[in-house]
């Protein structure tokens, strides 16, 4: 596969800035929202269908959110009898377990069908090693027809979920990764990109970097700091 930097910042205006939501932070810690579950064997449907491999967490409910929103039959992977439906695009979200992971390639081989396999930029040292060997595995199959998306660092105020840092609400402090910058997007530009990314025959045979301009983490960390100065900041390496 070939790397190919695709809506960096001075392409795509939407992925700019983030330091608004920090202050959004302080009054707006609360849990994720309820997920919706839906299924059905060998669903048939005059609309597309796409299953999405991994978590079901704020990332993936706005995406399936996003991906009904275009017309799209949306399943989750693991939901009843999701295994055995027929689908035609797969989308592998990062952190997938290893079983998922392996089954979404299998399947998506079966089904004929377009997959798309999202990596976070950047990630903890001790799961580079892993990442390496999933991106791998995919671009050595000759049978898969898919795409990587490799997205840099957002953040959902309102449900204090994120993937460049934790909040330990017990504890009251804040999980950054260890690492110099960010690259900070805009999530529903990067949705919309990802949405975007799975009709595009440019998006299948590539390694694609969906990123915001680079911000300094110690300077992110200062306004999140003057946001919640009662939460103490560690660093995970």
């Amino acid at each position: 596969m070939q790397d190919n930097n695709y809506s960096r910042s001075q392409e795509n205006p939407a992925f700019q800035g983030g330091d608004e939501l920090i202050s959004d932070m302080s009054s707006s810690l609360r849990g994720n929202p309820a997920l919706l579950a839906r299924g059905g064997r060998h669903q048939t449907s005059k609309y597309p269908t796409v299953i999405i491999f991994g978590e079901k967490n704020p990332f993936s409910f706005r995406l399936s959110k996003l991906l009904n929103a275009k017309s799209l039959n949306v399943l989750f992977a693991g939901e009843a009898n999701a295994d055995e439906t027929i689908f035609d695009f797969a989308i592998v979200l990062p952190e997938t377990q290893e079983k998922l992971f392996d089954s979404a390639i299998s399947l998506a081989k079966i089904n004929k069908a377009k997959a798309l396999f999202i990596f976070n930029y950047s990630q903890p040292s001790k799961e580079e090693e892993s990442v390496e060997n999933r991106i791998q595995k995919i671009e050595d199959d000759g049978e898969l027809f898919a795409g990587i998306f490799l997205i840099g660092d957002f953040l959902y105020p309102e449900d204090a979920f994120s993937n460049f840092l934790k909040i330990d609400f017990s504890d009251k402090s804040i999980i950054f990764q260890n690492k110099d910058f960010i690259y900070f997007c805009d999530i529903d530009a990067l949705l919309e990109n990802i949405v975007k990314g799975l009709f595009s025959l440019s998006a299948y045979g590539n390694k694609t970097a969906l990123l915001g301009r680079p911000i300094k983490l110690l300077d992110f960390v200062t306004s999140a700091q003057k946001a919640l100065p009662n939460y103490k900041t560690q660093f995970l390496e």
